[in-house]
């Protein structure tokens, strides 16, 4: 069953087509219902026996037909190519009239080595194993996508799927905060998510952070500049305020109960812009073929058999918003995975934001050289 013939198609006297599916020769294309599995490649034209660029063909994917433009008086043939659609091509032709949440989660079967759902309450997608294909041209920079996450609610009660990115590189080492009345692990009152949603990286200038130089004293000031690495006006237009759960998550957790813990009835939010991992971000993104990997307590050192079973690495770990304690919040590693670190020391500061639910991506790959690139 095909949507349109050969003869329908050849509106001109002086055009023929000839259509290939997966580089055999066929009477009919595709048709439009069945555009899930085949997508238009390319198309090759010939005036009078010879190769004419001349003569292009774009795809109508609204109409379901081809666009031929360079005609002349001449007889032309063009031949049109059509592919087993890829996610990317999925990825690609659906964002052309739905969100990027939305084109995720709608051809998620299609990229089963990359992407999995972590059967949590809210089912959320998520970028899992060493190297998926999930860089975003952001901010002028490389960042990942962590996954689609359901439920998102922004602060006012509206619940949608929003697509979750972190920097691909952690934008330095700092301190978590100063303890000027005493030290707390909660984000929301911390001085790091000052600099990050008020202060020098949000306004993307020169200022102040803290620093611990050596592990028993505690932090003191020091400048630090964003004017290069800060968040740009336009960066900040794709990202929307976000309730994030900090926790506590308990010594002793299970791997698979901590997304829970971190969301408990007893659990502290923040409602903002500019936040860190969550501890469950790095859990759930080891790789899901490894079977020992996929079940432990945390905090664990588990290096000599999980260690680099997931995309996260050194220079983009440290400090997370899950508090583990008053004053210790969860560390996260590439290869030791969450434990507890206290607020004052020094460690790796990784953005992450929620984007807004109507961003798109009109191109790109996801690869770390032809990364997703977004639109509003």
């Amino acid at each position: 069953m095909l949507s349109k013939t050969i003869p329908e198609l050849e509106q001109e006297e002086n055009l023929e087509l000839a259509i290939y599916v997966d580089d055999e020769r066929q009477s009919t294309i595709p048709e439009k219902e069945n555009a899930d599995n085949y997508v238009f490649d390319k198309a090759t034209c010939f005036v009078n026996g010879k190769e004419d660029a001349s003569v292009t063909v774009s795809w109508d994917s609204e109409a379901w037909a081809p666009i031929v433009k360079g005609l002349t008086t001449y007889k032309t043939r063009c031949d049109l190519y059509f592919k087993e659609a890829s996610f990317n091509d999925m990825i690609l032709a659906c964002n052309k009239n739905s969100t990027a949440s939305e084109c995720f989660l709608e051809n998620a079967n299609l990229n089963v080595t990359d992407l999995a759902y972590d059967e949590t309450a809210d089912n959320n997608l998520r970028y899992v194993g060493t190297d998926p294909n999930n860089y975003v041209s952001f901010n002028n920079e490389l960042w990942r996508i962590v996954g689609v996450m359901n439920n998102v609610d922004n602060g006012s009660g509206t619940k949608e799927s929003r697509i979750k990115l972190v920097r691909n590189e952690s934008i330095g080492n700092y301190s978590y905060d100063t303890g000027r009345m005493s030290f707390s692990s909660n984000y929301g009152e911390s001085d790091i998510m000052t600099t990050l949603n008020e202060g020098p990286y949000w306004n993307r200038v020169s200022g102040t952070c803290l620093e611990q130089v050596n592990s028993v004293s505690l932090p003191h000031s020091i400048t630090c500049d964003f004017s290069g690495t800060g968040l740009m006006e336009n960066s900040k237009s794709f990202i929307e305020d976000a309730i994030w759960n900090l926790g506590p998550v308990t010594s002793g957790t299970l791997k698979s109960k901590v997304y829970a813990m971190e969301r408990s009835s007893d659990s502290s939010t923040w409602t903002g812009k500019v936040g860190l991992l969550s501890a469950s971000d790095v859990l759930f993104a080891i790789d899901p073929s490894v079977d020992e990997c996929q079940e432990f307590e945390i905090p664990v050192d588990t290096k000599n058999t999980c260690g680099g079973k997931s995309y996260f690495h050194s220079g983009m770990g440290g400090y997370s918003l899950i508090m583990s304690s008053d004053t210790n919040t969860y560390v996260l590693d590439s290869l030791v995975w969450p434990g507890g670190s206290p607020v004052w020391a020094s460690l790796q500061i990784t953005p992450t934001v929620y984007l807004k639910s109507s961003v798109r991506i009109t191109s790109g790959t996801g690869s770390v050289d032809d990364p997703y690139i977004l639109s509003l």
